[in-house]
């Protein structure tokens, strides 16, 4: 596996970490189907089940001038390291609503043991969240499952466990949402795309027809506003960012609402070692539905996220969030 250099130099004294997934650990490829509720106005809750499918890849940015290409073409993935895929059904029960965005809804979920495949008795999980597409943008949620898939490597380390993505069909009319309402799309700083400037609707959590799901690790909260960053916070950040370079994945979407904090353990996890630098990392990035796959240097890189990332850090202790439309 190829190598980067770190530049910490130090071990930030609060991370929990560790260099394997608990004993037990539910396997990234183990479960093969879902089942969430759907809600109807007026009628009972059902349940929808969700079929595991492949994330699909967007087109590559490729470039030709040799200046900036580390290879011909972009790397290629790592080998995975997953045992052969599993056939467990898994029961889900979504909780509060904790993001949302251009693409899709995120909401907490947990698992239902009784109404699962009874091999889930014998595993565990680290608290989970469903991000569900919105009508629409099911192939954006594909594109960000195949980017998990490529950084299976780098799961828990500095992007979110992932355990698959999961495609089907709801009844005409339904909802995810518990309440069995709409929620009002507003442009702000959930959206995950650039502001929208559409008038605002009444938008499902999602809508009946196509559907696309992820299921992923729950990460931690976002970096504090108008309060001085932790120490090293640029470094890490930046160090993080490498891992993705390593593997020649761009991003894309650098923004402040991408860069969360690693899970709270307990209840979550321990930050998993990276196999580049053999550090464990206090942050997570996440939103890859844009993301591209790179020939680009990792020095050119280094250079676009320096300017990107530190843009965004500096302006935090005043407050102020930057959005790339803001540049």
């Amino acid at each position: 596996m190829p190598s980067t250099t770190s530049i910490i130099e130090d071990l930030p004294p609060d991370i929990s970490c560790a260099e394997t997934d608990p004993p037990y650990a539910l396997a990234s490829n183990a479960v093969s189907t879902i089942s969430i509720n759907t809600y109807s106005v007026g009628m009972p809750p059902s349940r929808c089940s969700f079929t595991r499918a492949s994330g699909t890849c967007n087109e590559p940015l490729v470039f030709k001038i040799p200046y900036f290409q580390r290879d011909p073409e972009p790397p290629a993935r790592p080998p995975s390291r997953l045992p052969p895929p599993g056939n467990i059904f898994l029961s889900l029960k979504l909780g509060k609503r904790v993001g949302r965005g251009r693409s899709g809804v995120v909401y907490e979920a947990t698992i239902d043991p009784t109404a699962s495949s009874s091999e889930v008795n014998s595993l565990i999980a680290p608290p989970l969240v469903v991000k569900i597409s919105r009508r629409g943008h099911s192939t954006d949620i594909e594109h960000e499952s195949f980017y998990y898939e490529e950084m299976e490597c780098l799961q828990g380390v500095v992007v979110p466990r992932f355990y698959g993505l999961f495609e089907g069909e709801t009844p005409p009319g339904s909802y995810f949402d518990p309440t069995g309402e709409g929620e009002r799309r507003e442009p702000g700083r959930d959206e995950i795309d650039t502001p929208d400037t559409e008038e605002e609707e009444h938008v499902p959590a999602a809508v009946s027809g196509a559907v696309s799901i992820l299921v992923l690790e729950q990460v931690g909260g976002r970096l504090p506003l108008g309060e001085d960053l932790p120490p090293n916070t640029l470094h890490e950040i930046l160090d993080v960012y490498t891992h993705l370079a390593t593997l020649g994945i761009d991003h894309v979407d650098i923004r402040y609402a991408n860069m969360r904090y690693a899970p709270q353990c307990p209840p979550g996890w321990p930050s998993l070692i990276s196999p580049y630098t053999g550090l464990p990392y206090r942050w997570r990035l996440i939103d890859f539905e844009k993301a591209k796959k790179t020939n680009r240097r990792i020095d050119a890189f280094e250079v676009y996220h320096q300017q990107w990332v530190s843009r965004i850090l500096d302006n935090l202790p005043f407050g102020d969030v930057v959005e790339p439309w803001d540049f």
